[in-house]
């Protein structure tokens, strides 16, 4: 069985990794700080059983990395492990049909949940299903065009160049502006950066 962590904090990613290795019997793990080091792996990634992966590596988009991963390697469970308990991130992991979603300060076994993976389930943390559940309860949800302005405002981009990206009308952006600010209950595009910050970064 071949398991592979991809995770650039080195103390966490040598505990798990010692951890599994001792408690699943003929199990080869193998730890990654990079996608480029992942990538450059002797055996590619057609011989991966499971991989482990964080979501923030330094200057590397976890995100296409799991879209490539999906494309050539559909059969390869994800297990996210993550410190991030923000909804519009773990919406995108569902986006990637992530097997596995459990935070970091999680008191669960994850031998138990490898396995669990491994043997064709899924598991998200119960801590994950909360936020999951504030989603489905949520009456005025923020629709995925309303995300990419939300990040791109947040980011700095100018009208014209939201329009551009985005092939919009000045229109379009205008009513999904005003829309945004009506659901999120704010009146300013500070309060439109902070709300970025708190919840996407």
């Amino acid at each position: 069985m071949n398991i592979v962590l991809l995770d650039d904090h080195i103390l966490f990613s040598n505990g798990i990794n010692n951890l599994l290795t001792s408690q699943l019997e003929g199990s080869i793990v193998e730890s990654y700080s990079s996608i480029e080091s992942l990538r450059a792996r002797k055996n590619g990634l057609s011989s991966i059983d499971i991989l482990i992966s964080d979501l923030e590596l330094v200057d590397e988009d976890i995100f296409e990395f799991f879209k490539e991963v999906r494309a050539f390697h559909k059969n390869i469970p994800i297990l996210v492990v993550s410190m991030h308990n923000k909804l519009p991130v773990i919406k995108k992991c569902l986006e990637f049909k992530v097997e596995g979603y459990i935070l970091k300060d999680d008191t669960i076994d994850i031998v138990n949940i490898v396995n669990r993976i491994l043997n064709g389930g899924t598991f998200y943390s119960n801590k994950v299903e909360d936020t999951l559940k504030i989603d489905s309860n949520t009456v005025f949800k923020i629709t995925p065009r309303e995300e990419e302005i939300i990040m791109l405002i947040s980011k700095g981009e100018s009208k014209s160049e939201i329009l551009e990206k985005l092939f919009i009308s000045s229109n379009t952006y205008k009513t999904h502006k005003k829309n945004i600010f009506r659901k999120l209950d704010i009146n300013s595009v500070n309060e439109l950066i902070k709300y970025y910050y708190d919840n996407y970064i």
